[in-house]
């Protein structure tokens, strides 16, 4: 026989909540109640970044659009440390290292493996990182996996039918962004004139109680900067 809920529902089937869903119901619940969040939408034009990737392509290099956003991420902190930050009770801490946290869905979870100092990385350095992580993921062997110490945090939903989405903060992180779906849109140029380009939705969510709007906006303008000359900060790194 069926079992139903209280208002007559048919139940398929009850799931204790533990493990991995249970720390993440957990970490959640603790972002939405304790952090105040905002998040702002921008876009960035992708044309040099796909140039760019298909170029190193060319020279043997493989690298995914997730592994060049990582990288850019890092690139746009430099020039803009007070996102590099973490709040707590009483103090903020600001670093000095920028430790990248990509969410991912792997094997049915949302996982978070974290590439230490990716100012001091190349973008090829970020990529076999990331790989390696995700193969460990996949395997299951979470315990070669570094999954702690992320200053901020990037979620790329490019492989999917989005476009800008609310990510939220994983704490004590004061700031995550998201990728959505690159599309080809009708655009304007300098000279007014009407042309279709493939942009990218931007999605940065802040804790409001570390960081002000203005300098949200300061680092989307860099983040933009970095897409529009990918030659220039790929390979870019501070000991």
């Amino acid at each position: 026989m069926s079992q139903k809920d209280e208002q007559g529902r048919i139940i398929s089937k009850i799931v204790p909540l533990k493990g991995i869903r249970a720390i993440i119901t957990e970490k959640m619940t603790e972002s939405i109640l304790k952090y105040p969040q905002g998040t702002a939408f921008s876009t960035a034009d992708m044309d040099e970044m796909i140039a760019y990737r298909q170029e190193l392509k060319e020279k043997g290099i493989k690298v995914t659009f997730g592994d060049l956003f990582l990288k850019a991420v890092a690139c746009a902190l430099e020039e803009n440390m007070k996102l590099n930050a973490s709040r707590h009770e009483e103090e903020i801490v600001y670093y000095e290292s920028i430790n990248i946290g990509m969410a991912a869905m792997v094997n049915g979870y949302l996982m978070q493996p974290v590439i230490p100092n990716v100012q001091s990385k190349t973008v090829e350095d970020v990529s076999s990182e990331l790989a390696e992580a995700y193969e460990n993921l996949k395997k299951g062997k979470l315990m070669r996996v570094n999954m702690q110490g992320a200053t901020f945090t990037v979620s790329n939903l490019g492989v999917y039918n989005v476009d800008g989405f609310t990510p939220l903060l994983t704490p004590p992180e004061g700031g995550i962004i998201g990728f959505g779906k690159t599309r080809k849109q009708v655009v304007a140029d300098a000279d007014d004139n009407i042309i279709i380009k493939p942009q990218l939705t931007l999605s940065i969510t802040t804790d409001h109680g570390l960081i002000d709007g203005a300098d949200v906006m300061i680092f989307i303008e860099s983040l933009q900067n970095v897409f529009s000359k990918p030659k220039d900060y790929m390979y870019k790194i501070r000991d």
